[in-house]
This record gives structure tokens, C-alpha cells and sequence, in this order.
């Protein structure tokens, strides 16, 4: 039964097994997770911006 269960497990560690990417996918993956980060850094900055404005306009009053 052990040996039963270690091959079903190779065989669906074989089915689900990440492929290689080639140069270009690596490239352009990298390229978008940058992007996005950029992204949230930016939009983050923005709320930063924001919730300043804000809390000066309350200090000033």
C-alpha cells in the first residue's frame, strides 16, 4: 500500500510540475511584477499625500 501511495504522489507531483519558462516569459513576468509594485508604491504615496492634507487641514482649525 506504501509504495502504492509513493508512486500515485510522484505521478501527481509529475502532472503538476511547473514547466520552464522560457527567457522571454521570465522577462516579461519581471517586467509586470515591477510594474505592479510601482503601481502600489504609487498609489500608496497618493493615500500618503491624502491622509497629510487631511490632518493639516484638522491642525490648522
Amino acid at each position: 500500500m506504501n509504495s502504492f501511495m509513493n508512486s500515485a504522489k510522484r505521478l501527481v507531483a509529475k502532472v503538476f510540475a511547473k514547466k520552464e519558462k522560457s527567457p522571454e516569459e521570465v522577462a516579461e513576468a519581471q517586467e509586470r511584477k515591477a510594474f505592479h509594485a510601482e503601481q502600489r508604491e504609487s498609489e500608496r504615496a497618493l493615500k500618503r499625500r491624502r491622509r497629510s492634507a487631511r490632518m493639516e487641514s484638522y491642525n490648522e482649525h
